[in-house]
């Protein structure tokens, strides 16, 4: 049995041979850390840890987010401070070194310390919405995939029975959280109120790109997996409430579901972090079938979610403020959460978040083989 098998079956309520060990997202200053505290540098960590590091998923190369990107530009940079423009045409402040480890690149969050202050955004009413559609969202299907797209295909043809084939675009590739980045949050909450037919809009649009492409993706290969990124909740509740995600997104995300449905994608993925309880329904009944992080600090107990969704496949859960503490935390944290994989099935015990820097290395060590322990065994 491989992954893509245990993962399937898994997604299915059933019991694999073992559950697979999923790879960590460290921050980069995790990783630093690492480096100095026993990590060889240059290694992968998910290798040196001999985690499974997801070889049951291949991330296919569809672009479909803004093509062509901006350049990076440079507004104002000092010791502490860089003002740029990034690559999805926001103008931002930030620390001088998350602008060294990232070159200003929205899509390099994973090494940034800390959030940016934003600034501007390119989308903030209509005509700007369609100058952005009209330079940034080219359905042409050869500007979506790469040059050497033949032989990528050889390649999946040759993996396709070990691995499930992804699609996904962060940070475009969904409702809310797509728009937030082309609008920014607030632009966003006010516009839903001043001008709603425009949200709804420009999501529908989306939608209709989206499916523009995937509709000669899916000539060429079969698609399994789809994850939409979202991050629609703070920490105590969701940003909007399950009846304003209906309102503005409900019809064409339905839509956009079934279409994938209908070319067999079998696993759609939603993934916001926060504490999601109250929007959870909505995403089942547009058709959502897979949730991940469950964060833990936000009150999304994964036993509770379990119980309270039994027909939702579940990814995350295990609580990365665990890792700081004591080794026997860590072994607790670890085994509770497998044996509800075990037990109750439709779970994957993963990190809820990227690893933050506050966790040593001997503790993340403690956790990978605390992970291999109990993945192999249901108890």
């Amino acid at each position: 049995m491989n992954n893509k098998e245990r993962r399937e079956i898994i997604e299915q309520g059933k019991t694999p041979d073992h559950i697979p060990v999923s790879r960590i997202y460290p921050w980069a200053e995790a990783t630093e850390r690492w480096i100095k505290e026993g990590l060889p540098e240059g290694e992968d960590v998910n290798l040196y840890l001999g985690l499974d590091t997801d070889d049951d998923t291949y991330k296919l190369p569809i672009d479909m987010g803004f093509n062509p990107l901006f350049e990076v530009e440079v507004l104002d940079i000092g010791n502490k401070y860089v003002t740029v423009i990034d690559e999805y045409g926001v103008t931002k402040k930030m620390f001088r070194t998350d602008y060294d480890r990232s070159n200003g690149n929205i899509t390099s969050a994973g090494k940034m310390s800390s959030m940016s202050e934003w600034i501007n955004f390119p989308v903030v009413d209509y005509s700007s919405w369609e100058k952005i559609k009209a330079e940034r969202f080219f359905t042409d299907y050869k500007r979506r995939v790469p040059p050497n797209w033949i032989d990528e295909l050889a390649n999946v043809n040759l993996i396709k029975n070990d691995r499930r084939m992804l699609v996904e675009n962060f940070p475009i590739l969904g409702s809310f959280g797509g728009l937030r980045q082309l609008m920014g949050l607030e632009n966003l909450i006010f516009t839903m109120y001043d001008n709603p037919g425009l949200i709804k809009k420009i999501f529908e649009d989306l939608t209709q790109i989206w499916m523009k492409i995937l509709t000669e993706a899916f000539a060429d290969v079969k698609i399994d997996h789809i994850i939409f990124f979202e991050d629609m909740c703070g920490t105590n509740a969701p940003i909007i409430s399950p009846e304003c995600f209906l309102e503005f997104f409900g019809d064409a995300y339905t839509d956009f579901i079934h279409f994938i449905k209908e070319n067999g994608v079998k696993t759609i993925d939603l993934d916001s972090d926060g504490n999601a309880w109250k929007l959870i329904p909505s995403f089942i009944k547009i058709g959502i079938n897979e949730f991940s992080p469950c964060q833990a600090s936000a009150n999304m107990d994964i036993e509770k979610l379990r119980d309270a969704f039994s027909d939702l496949c579940l990814r995350g859960g295990i609580d990365k403020t665990c890792l700081i503490g004591s080794k026997q935390e860590i072994e607790q944290e670890v085994k509770r959460k497998y044996k509800l994989a075990w037990n109750k099935g439709r779970y994957l015990p993963q990190i809820d978040h990227c690893v933050p820097p506050d966790v040593s290395w001997d503790n993340i060590r403690y956790f990978a083989e605390y992970c291999k322990k109990y993945s192999a065994k249901p108890y």
